[in-house]
């Protein structure tokens, strides 16, 4: 097959084989990607092609990578679906961690609960702490560390 050969190829049966593409149930880019890739498999082996062979080479190449594009987008679909049960069974058992928090956290005394909140999830400073609650930094460290062990019993209970 000659250059000339090949590019009238591409003028006779790019359009025919896109909407082929497009028919097997691809969609539009992805119909214009199989063609594009269908013609250079076609450039890369011109030499080894017979002129009148290369419509049906040319099909049966677009044929075959819509096959396995649908088998990729089956894998990447199977894919997905797992990693969203996965993940929603770790936020599962997330917001059941979170509840049991936030249920032991309940049974702090409200001074407790607030000094370790401030410190352990909101992430101020002792002396900070002390400013926001009027305490001084010593008793923050008290409730803090008083908070820490209660709440460690509760979560214990909770098990």
């Amino acid at each position: 097959m000659t250059d000339k050969d090949y590019n009238d190829c591409v003028s006779k049966y790019s359009d025919d084989v896109y909407r082929f593409v497009v028919y097997s149930g691809m969609d539009r880019d992805s119909a214009k990607d199989i063609v594009q890739d269908a013609f250079i498999s076609l450039w890369q082996k011109h030499s080894d092609i017979d002129v009148a062979k290369t419509k049906s080479y040319l099909f049966s190449t677009a044929y075959n990578m819509v096959n396995s594009n649908f088998r990729h987008l089956k894998v990447v679909k199977q894919y997905e679906e797992n990693v969203f049960k996965e993940t929603v069974a770790s936020m599962d058992e997330s917001f059941e961690s979170k509840d049991c928090l936030y249920k032991a956290l309940d049974n702090i005394p409200s001074i407790q609960k607030s000094a370790l909140v401030l410190k352990d999830i909101e992430g101020y400073s002792y002396k900070e702490i002390s400013a926001m609650l009027n305490l001084s930094i010593q008793q923050v460290e008290v409730y803090i560390f008083r908070a820490r062990v209660a709440l460690k019993k509760e979560l214990l209970k909770m098990n």
